[in-house]
């Protein structure tokens, strides 16, 4: 049965082909309605064409949301005839139909006409959907489409040609390059560990070495000294003979006399002299040279060598030497270090210095030992730093009174003070392992001293390391 359907008073129909239209049955709009969004989502959603093969859906998870969204206008414009909602009809028609259009504009008309005048570019179109891999068309279809547009263009497809072959070429090229890359790495790599093992190859042997030469040097000291005490008995003894008095032939011609207790405490004179004491014999050489015992120590026993000297070639920038080498001068203000020429057990110097060195301000004036003679570079290399005492040698700060040795003591006080003119005693026992600064007084049960303990070194050199000008250290005689 047909309804025709009534207008509000005062409101005229749309047109008489809609009210031609909305008088049909409900059932009837419903069942077009359904069967027309069926067919455009199986034409725009379902059928792969080759439009669409390129960006259609692969799974039914991805062709849900346009089927929603075609089926959803369906279903709008269904439910607006059913309920006679006339100008909601209109409005969805026209705006269903602008969509149709647009999408026949932009899709189906370039896939019937071959023509492109409207279509979506590619590279907006790749721009909006970049998060989405699966709708990129796959490069074998991009070839055959390029292949298609430049079908008729004969340079177009002898420059890609040429193109295709630089491009093989070069990347054949960079296979190539990479591929001597990775073998020169390899290389490397293999001749820099063969190098590190040859190092620390050498480094180990270098290390035994070393402390073979100590080992050498440690037991040549010890033989040193034993033949410097087999040679001083020696001369002590030869010595002792030449003192005994010779008797002559006359005297050896006749007994000797029996001697009362008196008589035997005064020699007996010969008969020829009588008059006249006997004179013994003495070498010229040793008439007044002092004479050593065999109980005597390593020290006394080298009294009569010559003191040491300043090594010129170790003076530093500031240093100045005079007397024959033994008296050393700094000529200018700053760290200046001056090492003797060779490692002594013992010496003694005689230190002079301004009043300007004499306050509780003053500079550094530190005489002392050294195991590295070549510690003089310290301050030539590096002028503006101070000398590091106490990490080169042991050293006593003559007018400050205070020591720094090797063992990390820097500066530390020790009450041996000297003055301006003072002599300076300083004596290495190696068998002891101990350095002991003295003044050099009389008698030597009075002298000032200090001792350093732990010093394990086989040669020692005397150094000298200020940082004033106007300082003079000399080396004099040792004193017994």
């Amino acid at each position: 049965m047909h309804v025709r359907p009534t207008f509000p008073t005062g409101t005229a129909a749309p047109n008489a082909a809609l009210s031609h239209v909305l008088a049909m049955d409900k059932v009837e709009w419903a069942a077009t309605v359904v069967a027309v969004t069926v067919g455009v989502i199986i034409a725009f959603d379902w059928i792969p064409t080759p439009l669409n093969r390129n960006i259609r859906r692969t799974t039914v998870r991805d062709r849900l949301p346009s089927t929603l969204i075609h089926g959803g206008v369906g279903a709008t414009l269904a439910a607006l005839l059913y309920l006679h909602h006339d100008w909601a009809v209109v409005a969805t028609m026209v705006w269903y139909s602008v969509v149709l259009t647009a999408a026949i504009f932009n899709w189906w008309i370039p896939y019937f006409f071959n023509a492109h005048y409207g279509e979506i570019s590619p590279d907006i179109y790749l721009a909006e959907y970049t998060e989405n891999v699966r709708i990129l068309p796959p490069i074998q279809d991009h070839e055959q489409t390029l292949g298609i547009v430049h079908a008729g263009n004969p340079a177009a497809n002898e420059l890609v040609r040429q193109m295709k072959e630089q491009f093989a070429a070069r990347k054949t090229l960079i296979d190539e390059q990479r591929q001597e890359v990775l073998a020169m790495r390899a290389s490397q790599a293999k001749t820099r560990e063969l190098i590190v093992k040859q190092l620390s190859e050498m480094d180990k042997k270098l290390d035994d070495q070393l402390s073979q030469v100590r080992e050498q040097r440690r037991q040549f000291d010890i033989h040193t000294r034993e033949l410097d005490q087999l040679l001083c008995q020696a001369n002590a003894h030869e010595a002792h003979r030449a003192k005994k008095p010779k008797r002559n032939q006359q005297n050896d011609a006749y007994p000797p006399a029996a001697l009362s207790t008196v008589a035997a405490t005064t020699p007996t004179p010969s008969p020829t002299t009588a008059t006249q004491p006997t004179a013994v014999p003495e070498s010229p050489s040793k008439s007044h040279q002092p004479v050593a015992t065999d109980d005597s120590p390593l020290s006394s026993r080298r009294s009569s060598a010559p003191p040491p000297k300043w090594d010129i070639r170790k003076c530093g920038q500031f240093g100045h030497l005079s007397n024959l080498h033994r008296a050393a001068t700094t000529m200018g203000t700053g760290w200046n270090v001056i090492v003797a020429t060779h490692p002594v057990d013992e010496f003694a110097v005689r230190m002079t210095w301004p009043a300007s060195c004499s306050t509780p301000f003053s500079p550094v004036i530190a005489i002392g030992f050294t195991r590295d003679p070549n510690c003089w570079k310290i301050p030539v290399n590096h002028p503006p730093r101070s000398f590091p005492c106490h990490r080169t040698g042991w050293f006593v700060n003559a007018n400050k009174g205070t020591v720094s040795t090797c063992d990390g003591r820097e500066n530390e006080p020790c009450g041996l003070v000297l003055k301006s003119g003072d002599v300076l005693r300083a004596t290495f026992d190696f068998t002891g392992e101990t350095i002991t600064f003295a003044q050099q007084l009389a008698p030597p049960c009075e002298r000032p001293h200090v001792t350093l303990e732990n010093v394990r070194s086989n040669a020692l050199y005397p150094v000298f390391v200020s940082c004033d000008s106007g300082i003079l250290v000399e080396f004099v005689e040792l004193e017994r």
